[in-house]
């Protein structure tokens, strides 16, 4: 699939827990699945899935998942194809299934971890038991699907990569290393010249980085986890205290403080995760330094933006009246519309119209007129007046970056070597 996604896919920057599409059947655009699925399917079903998530969780702007479905395609098919017909890679349908409905419940917090959008090979690599790699050490390798638990495959600027063991805890290793990585499947990482973490609570420890819970209990040595209510806290626990719970909040973002139950409207917040579900963190100038309340998302004409910019009712953003942050709708067409937010009301896209100057311009879909300068084709090309998806480059293969040659997978260049 085409693109860098702008953040990261599980994503840290994700939102958990949104359910983004239909199930599989005819509004989904997918075949009904019956607990498996099929090699021949793997594009289709996951490139949905996906979709979903860009839409969803990275406000790509699609007019749908089936526009983003006949735009984007997971590149990687036919090499790991190929990979799988070498038996450099086993393939199991069921566990691809139970993968593919583990995205459709959760697709904003999946777990990939990328800044492009993931190959065939690295979605069915981030699910237990859906690919498993029969290349060891040594032996050359495709991609990420091919080597065994204990390795890795690593590309030195051309294909094919060769299967490297992961370095085991305790072992020196040097941050972008390149060929020699911890083995971040038992969470480790390199730290201080070392391979540090993946302690279990309880565990001994010198810093955060030797745990699994990212927190370290320095006067103890050992690993703890998440504070619970009532416990000591740091906001981030990146100091002497763990961070709180999911179900509570560190009363203080500067020192030390204690977890707090999630506030009520009227209680005090840093932000709005602070607050019980559907309150914001809004402005109070006698909540303390730094602190705001937690109320309904403010109304029109109401001061914003003390706290976070996104504490304006729906349909409403928190932008600027006459020098102060004021919460007033969303821009509609042609209106101009802030450059940094690029917010505008449903159905618009704000867009440079001038040098320096943005407003908000209708999205249109795939197969709609273009080109008027009333409107954008939203991740799609204006073409011949027609918003149309990005061309397949057929036999005329551009370089990808990766492959100074080769020939045309989904659009991009991929090196022929690279498969078996």
């Amino acid at each position: 699939m085409r693109h860098a996604l702008a953040a990261v896919c599980g994503l840290s920057l994700a939102v958990a827990g949104c359910n983004c599409r239909p199930p599989d059947g005819p509004d989904s655009g997918l075949p009904p699945l019956d607990g498996s699925v099929p090699i021949e399917l793997v594009d289709e079903v996951f490139a949905a899935d996906v979709c979903a998530a860009l839409i969803q969780c990275y406000q790509w702007r699609y007019c749908s998942v089936g526009d983003c479905r006949r735009d984007q395609a997971i590149r990687g098919l036919q090499s790991l194809i190929a990979e799988l017909d070498a038996g450099w890679a086993r393939y199991d349908p069921v566990a691809a299934f139970a993968c593919h409905e583990r995205f459709t419940a959760d697709p904003c917090g999946f777990g990939l971890v990328s800044f492009t959008v993931p190959t065939v090979a690295q979605v069915l690599a981030a699910c237990d038991g859906a690919i498993a790699g029969q290349r060891t050490a040594g032996q050359t390798c495709a991609s990420v699907a091919d080597c065994a638990a204990e390795a890795y495959c690593v590309f030195d600027a051309r294909c094919p990569g060769t299967c490297l063991t992961w370095l085991g805890k305790g072992a020196a290793c040097t941050v972008g290393g390149g060929a020699s990585l911890c083995n971040f499947r038992q969470g480790l990482n390199c730290s201080r010249g070392q391979c540090r973490g993946g302690g279990e609570l309880g565990t001994a420890c010198t810093g955060n980085d030797d745990c699994k819970s990212s927190y370290c209990q320095i006067d103890a040595g050992v690993c703890r986890g998440t504070a619970a209510l009532g416990a000591r806290c740091t906001w981030l626990g990146l100091r002497d205290e763990p961070k709180c719970e999911a179900d509570g909040w560190c009363d203080d973002h500067f020192t030390v403080g204690s977890c707090l139950p999630l506030s009520a409207a009227g209680g005090p917040c840093y932000e709005s995760r602070d607050c019980q579900g559907g309150l914001v963190c809004g402005p109070n100038s006698d909540a303390g330094f730094g602190r705001g309340r937690c109320s309904s998302p403010l109304p029109a004409g109401a001061p914003c933006g003390q706290q976070t910019l996104e504490d304006c009712a729906a349909g409403l953003h928190c932008g600027v009246v006459q020098g102060a942050r004021t919460c007033v709708p969303l821009p509609g067409l042609k209106e101009p519309c802030d450059s940094s937010t690029r917010k505008c009301s449903a159905g618009l896209d704000c867009e440079g119209v001038d040098a320096g100057t943005y407003a908000c311009v209708q999205r249109r879909c795939l197969d709609e007129a273009c080109g008027d300068g009333a409107g954008v084709c939203g991740e799609g090309l204006c073409e011949m007046s027609q918003c149309a998806p990005h061309r397949a480059l057929g036999a005329t293969c551009r370089t990808s970056g990766e492959c100074a040659t080769g020939t045309c997978d989904a659009g991009l260049c991929s090196d022929a070597t690279c498969a078996p």
